[in-house]
């Protein structure tokens, strides 16, 4: 395993043998399936070791890249700052989690109803950026989710 930090985040880069203890896969992490969370915990551990820094792995704040023999995992920083909860923060957390899967999934795995496939890919765009969050927004409050 590889481990290096740059600014607020810390990458690890581990190859599919040292995945094995965990009981995952290269194909289980390029499939975006469900994993048990001990692998992301022993990493976030060890970062605070080395680094005397926590990390998150919540959804969204973690990112996972897989290539042929590998897997890189990234984690941010977690912040000092203490949010109280109220509606506004609950309603922004649902949207960062919406708005992920949109970013984290395949085009082929997202679908949008009938439309042609520019018309599809410019949904796909906004629904992933900045003016995504805003029509995420709007469906939340008027319907207490998403739907497309």
């Amino acid at each position: 395993m590889r481990m290096e930090k740059e600014k607020d985040k810390v990458y690890f880069l581990l190859e599919e043998k040292e995945l094995e203890p965990y009981d995952v896969t290269l194909e289980q992490f390029r499939l975006m399936k469900p994993f048990k969370a001990d692998i992301v915990d022993d990493l976030a551990d060890k970062a605070l070791k080395e680094y005397g820094k926590h990390y998150d792995y919540e959804f969204g704040k973690m990112k996972i890249t897989v290539f042929a023999s590998h897997v890189m995992i990234s984690m941010t920083e977690k912040s000092n700052i203490v949010y109280l909860e109220n509606s506004y923060t609950e309603e922004e957390k649902i949207i960062d989690g919406i708005q992920g899967i949109y970013r984290y999934l395949p085009d082929d795995k997202i679908y949008t109803g009938v439309m042609d496939a520019e018309e599809r890919r410019e949904l796909l765009e906004k629904l992933r950026g900045e003016e995504g969050r805003e029509l995420i927004r709007e469906d939340v409050r008027k319907y207490g989710g998403y739907s497309i």
